[in-house]
């Protein structure tokens, strides 16, 4: 079982979130970089047709991907689970300030569908976690502080993400901009503990240890 922690406290504008150490490149391009030394952003650098991210090896099919909100306004990236290519994710993603505009969707073969619609809180820490359900399905949910959000944990089939798939990470949905904004911070990822199916805690005393520049892999 693999976790990675990043606060991008050693960063400067412009940094490849896939090269920084414990990450690597999920899709034809970067497109997710640090903003300045503390945050995330999308970017059209390198241009491509398809968006991409960063992502790291949890080890395990149920897992969880967070961040934490800091610019309460639009944003196509955000964490991501079960990271199959750029075309092929869970995640978070952030249409505005508005009571629906914090949405857990899903991204199959390219065509996004929105799955829960919520109210976003600047400086809250929003996890999404995958757990095996069955033959057919895996649940998602999204948290807010570490609890579950009104709209309630959703399912999606197996065929379309595979309970296989252990790729955790940040992903960017198409944002398409060179703006240095900081909208997430503090990236945490993991395994789910699959004895009891409850979700790590935040911080851990290993993992403290650990968050002070850049990622590092557990």
């Amino acid at each position: 079982m693999a976790s990675l922690t990043d606060n991008f406290n050693d960063g400067t504008s412009g940094d490849d979130i896939a090269t920084r150490p414990g990450w690597s490149t999920v899709g034809a391009n970067y497109d997710v970089q640090v903003s300045d030394a503390n945050g995330v952003f999308g970017t059209n650098t390198p241009a491509g047709a398809g968006r991409g991210g960063a992502g790291f090896d949890t080890g395990s099919g149920d897992h969880y991907a967070e961040l934490e909100l800091i610019t309460l306004t639009g944003t196509q990236v955000g964490a991501a689970v079960r990271i199959v290519d750029n075309a092929n994710w869970a995640g978070v993603r952030l249409t505005g300030s508005g009571a629906s505009g914090l949405r857990l969707y899903k991204k199959i073969a390219g065509a996004q569908t929105d799955l829960t619609f919520e109210q976003g809180v600047a400086n809250s820490v929003y996890r999404v976690k995958v757990e095996y359900k069955d033959a057919t399905n895996s649940t998602y949910e999204l948290l807010e502080d570490g609890v579950g959000m009104p709209d309630g944990p959703v399912d999606i089939l197996n065929s379309e993400l595979a309970e296989t798939e252990q790729y955790a990470g940040i992903m960017n949905n198409g944002d398409n901009n060179a703006a240095t904004t900081t909208y997430w911070d503090n990236f945490n990822g993991g395994s789910l503990v699959a004895a009891t199916g409850t979700v790590g805690p935040l911080l851990d005393s290993a993992m403290t240890d650990t968050l002070v520049n850049g990622g590092l892999v557990s």
